[in-house]
């Protein structure tokens, strides 16, 4: 993340050593804003995932792809079958049954993100020679 990004949260451990859930509003230099929300205090799992723009919005439920337009409303999109589950493949790196998948640049962007959102909630991150 640049100077020009700006990100604000909030964070709960609900008394663990890690957080648990957390809320984000991310402001990008282009102007675009983005909203981050994880809650991890509930059973079961589900992704949820929305992209609105000028011309409608993307949603993409438990792997169920929604296009909608402002103009001519919903648009059919079928998705190619799913192949590859990165929940598992990341276990299955720590249990040394194969490499970790991601690049250490990517897996760094998602740190400086994160740490920017601790920093936002007054959250306290280690020094990690930044």
């Amino acid at each position: 993340m640049d100077d020009r990004t700006y990100a604000a949260g909030g964070l709960s451990t609900h008394g663990a050593p890690v957080e648990i859930d957390s809320f984000t509003s991310i402001r990008f230099e282009e102007g675009t804003v983005a909203s981050l929300n994880v809650i991890g205090n509930v059973p079961g799992y589900r992704e949820y995932y929305s992209f609105c723009g000028e011309f409608g919005v993307i949603y993409l439920d438990n792997g169920r792809l929604e296009l909608i337009t402002y103009k001519d409303g919903a648009i059919e999109v079928r998705l190619p079958e799913r192949t590859t589950n990165q929940d598992k493949s990341f276990v299955d790196a720590i249990r040394g049954e194969h490499e970790v998948l991601v690049s250490g640049e990517y897996a760094s962007k998602v740190i400086q993100l994160t740490e920017a959102i601790y920093r936002s909630a007054n959250y306290p991150v280690e020094n990690t020679g930044e």
